[in-house]
């Protein structure tokens, strides 16, 4: 988690600080889905191998949805919904080869709950990251402190 949303977070201030024409802002959304409905997928497939295909298809076809969603309300492009999926799979990956290594470690039971209970809390929350990367990217265009490409 801390890989993917400091990576997207970092990208967001850079692209604030240094404007290009092709992309403004990574699609938080996109990769932080793709980590958690991907990892959720993943767990359920690891524990209970008669589930495996349904998971998996269910857990690509939410980040699919949620990608296209992103594009069709247009609160990002495609290439912006590219690299939030680009960092969510490598985070995704990373967390894929720990619970293979070691699927007791993650008690699936447990992590499952917490996350409805996560869903269900947060369910129509709103937060609103992007204006404090928006305002740390102006500062540092603003003071020339930003190392642009």
């Amino acid at each position: 988690m801390v890989f993917c949303g400091g990576a997207i977070g970092l990208l967001k201030v850079y692209f604030s600080a240094c404007s290009t024409s092709i992309i403004d802002s990574p699609s938080g959304h996109v990769g932080m889905s793709t980590l958690v409905y991907g990892g959720l997928a993943l767990m359920v497939a690891v524990r209970w191998r008669r589930l495996a295909v349904p998971a998996l298809a269910a857990g690509l076809g939410v980040i699919a949805a949620i990608a296209v969603s992103r594009v069709v309300i247009g609160a990002h492009d495609t290439v912006e919904v590219l690299i939030g999926l680009a960092i969510g799979a490598v985070a995704l990956a990373i967390f894929a080869k720990a619970l293979i290594r070691d699927p007791l470690a993650m008690p699936a039971k447990t992590m499952l709950a917490s996350t409805v209970l996560i869903i269900v809390l947060l369910h129509g929350q709103q937060v609103q990251a992007e204006q404090f990367f928006r305002l740390i990217g102006g500062y540092l265009h603003t003071e020339r402190a930003a190392v642009c490409l």
